[in-house]
This record gives C-alpha cells, structure tokens and sequence, in this order.
C-alpha cells in the first residue's frame, strides 16, 4: 500500500512547532497492510497520499488508495458505524484520536480504495462524495496535503 509517513512517533499530540518538522520528514513508503494500523497505533504521522518529490503540497499529489474522515464534533463513534453499515461502506481502520475522550469522542475513519487513484480531482470527488454521506465530519479532510496524527488511544472495530 503506498502512502506517506513520518519516521518519528508521538506518544500524545505535538506541539504546533513540531508541524513544520513532520512536513519535512513526511516521506512515501509501500507498506504492508498491518504495519500501516501498527504504526498509526505507535503514534506515526500519516497522510493519505504520496507527493512529488516529497512535498506535500496539493499540486504535488500523484496518488491515494486511503481515504480518511476526522469526527471531531462530539458524535459518537457508533452512530458512523451504523451509517456505514447502511451505507454499504465497510472502513478498512477506525482509531480514536490523541484528543479523545468519553465524553468528547474524537475519530477517525479510513476506508480503503480497490485502486491507487492518480487524479487529483477523483481524489477530491471521492472525498466530497464521503462528506456529503458523512456532514458531521471534518470538511478540511478535502485537503490532498493533510495529514494525519497517529493515535494512543487504540482502533475500534465496526
């Protein structure tokens, strides 16, 4: 699976400074699928997709196969698995985020694509098409240059 990574782990969420750090180090790499979720759960730095040269900068994108949402809004974790049951869309990995709590879940949700999508604007389209089925999410996971912080708080399993 191609996708990018940071080659330093957070044991909880980094300061703002460390950003400018995680761009630079932000690397692609073809992993395996359980290296990928044992990562993400070591607290590793992810995005999505790979970039030109390393720059992840959105005209830099030349591919995904992840797509991912951020629940951030106090929604709870179960209500978005009901939907995806109903929906038909079965998320490949779902972790609880360094910001989450009981009384304040916070997570995301990952679904893998059956191909490495290669266009930008496809990318975006699949992406929007996941907002508009899931409106409690973080609109700014359009973003072809977000990344994404790894967890200690454990997946969850729908």
């Amino acid at each position: 699976m191609k996708i990018s990574f940071d080659s330093v782990p957070f044991a909880g969420r980094p300061p703002k400074r460390e950003f400018a750090h995680i761009t630079k180090r932000i690397q692609a790499a073809d992993i395996e699928i359980e290296e990928f979720r044992t990562m993400v759960l070591s607290g590793y730095t992810w995005s999505p997709c790979i970039y030109r040269d390393n720059h992840r900068k959105n005209d830099c994108f030349l591919g995904a196969e992840l797509l991912a949402l951020d629940f951030d809004s106090g929604i709870f974790p179960e209500v978005i698995m009901s939907r995806c049951r109903d929906l038909s869309l079965a998320p490949f990995f779902s972790y609880f985020t360094f910001r989450h709590s009981d009384q304040a879940p916070r997570f995301r949700i990952i679904w893998r694509l059956n191909e490495f999508i290669e266009t930008p604007a496809y990318y975006e389209a699949c992406v929007l098409a996941l907002l508009k089925l899931f409106p409690e999410a973080d609109r700014a996971c359009k973003d072809m240059a977000r990344i994404y912080l790894g967890t200690d708080k454990g997946a969850f399993l729908w």
